[in-house]
Formats: C-alpha cells, structure tokens, sequence
C-alpha cells in the first residue's frame, strides 16, 4: 500500500477496508503523497488510529469521505482533524466506533460547510447523544445523521 501512495500521487479513492496491515504509517504515506485522495475506505482496520487519520487530514484538504466502521482506535480528536482540515468534506460513516462522540459531531457541525457535509453515520457509536445530534440539526440542515440503531434523519 506505501509503494502504491507513492507511485500513484494522484490517487481519488484508497479502499482499504479489513486490511489488516494497514495502519497508521500507510495512512501518514498517503497524507504525505496523496493530495488527491477524495475518498478513504478503512473500515475494520484495527491498527489506525487518530494520527493516522489525522495525517491524511492534512495531506489531502479535497478528501470528502471516510468509513472508519469499527476501527476502535478511532477518536473524536480524528474526526476534528477532518473537520479542520477538509472544507470540502461530505460524508462520515464511522458504525460501531467506540470512540466517537458527541464532541465528533460538533467538530463537523463547527467546521464543515452546510452545503458539502450531506451524511453522518455513527450508529453503534454510544457515546453519541443529544448534544451532538441537536449541533447537527441547528447547523447542517441538509444532513442526513444515522444514529444509534435506528436512522435518524434531522432536518
């Protein structure tokens, strides 16, 4: 995976979903050499953490999605650097990360445009409550928000 970020500067989409290698290094690589990558896929992968997030944060400003189902090493300090970092950001889908808050979602509701940010899944994510989803209501009306185990779409 380093080689490909490396020889492939201008990759859009990394689908690395369940690989169990990969972790932060690879994702500190494709910040490094990626500044194209538009789109993250590393649900499952047990190994990144929030600097590894955080990494691809500031070395891709165009990224607007990531899927981080299950990725317990995931924290809502990864999901500010994405709300910091990425204008242009549109879509989390982080089921099941244990890590993730109330204090993610109103990263996103304070940094991302109400126009790009367009869904937000954090089912399975218990730290998420009222706080978060009232934030994302008031501040990004067009969003679509899954919580808990049943959809919830505010408006």
């Amino acid at each position: 995976t380093v080689m490909l970020c490396v020889r492939c500067q201008r990759l859009e989409s990394l689908m690395l979903a369940r690989c169990a290698g990969v972790g932060d290094v690879t994702l500190e690589v494709a910040g490094g050499f990626c500044a194209e990558l538009r789109e993250l896929h590393l649900a499952g992968c047990a190994k990144v953490t929030d600097a590894g997030v955080a990494a691809v944060a500031r070395g891709c400003p165009r990224l607007h999605m990531l899927a981080v189902d299950t990725c317990a090493g995931i924290t809502d300090e990864a999901i500010r650097s994405i709300a910091t970092h990425c204008p242009s950001f549109a879509s989390l889908t982080a089921n099941g990360c244990s890590g993730l808050g109330d204090e993610s979602l109103l990263a996103l509701a304070n940094g991302c445009s109400t126009q790009t940010l367009t869904r937000i899944d954090v089912r399975g994510c218990a730290r998420v409550g009222e706080a978060g989803l009232e934030a994302c209501a008031r501040s990004l009306p067009a969003c679509k928000v899954f919580a808990n185990s049943t959809g919830v779409v505010l408006s």
